[in-house]
């Protein structure tokens, strides 16, 4: 059986999640957990809460046990790219681009 978590809009870049995601992939839910906890980058904050989720998820479910869990499958998606422009003394404009995007997370 799958449990499945979805977050979307994130504002960090995808490159900066996916060096964690790599480290987390194919291993137990609560070794996961326990190495998210200790990385100081502030995607690991971001993937622990998304696995938090699917965690409870799969705890409202009667016919899976959650000690057993191992994590299968991460999926970044990048969505497009947000422009802000920024007037600066009345002729330049300063454009600042926001990246973020979507985990869909599977197990």
């Amino acid at each position: 059986m799958e449990v499945r978590a979805v977050s979307k809009y994130v504002r960090i870049s995808p490159t900066k999640v996916q060096k964690l995601v790599g480290a987390i992939k194919g291993k137990p839910v609560e070794l996961g957990m326990q190495k998210l906890q200790f990385m100081p980058q502030k995607a690991a904050g971001i993937l622990e809460k998304i696995l938090r989720s699917a965690v409870a998820n799969a705890d409202q479910n009667a016919d899976i046990d959650v000690d057993l869990l191992v994590i299968r499958n991460i999926i970044l998606n990048q969505r497009k790219m947000q422009l802000i422009k920024k007037v600066r003394q009345d002729i330049y404009e300063n454009a600042i681009q926001y990246k973020d995007f979507e985990v869909y997370y599977n197990e």
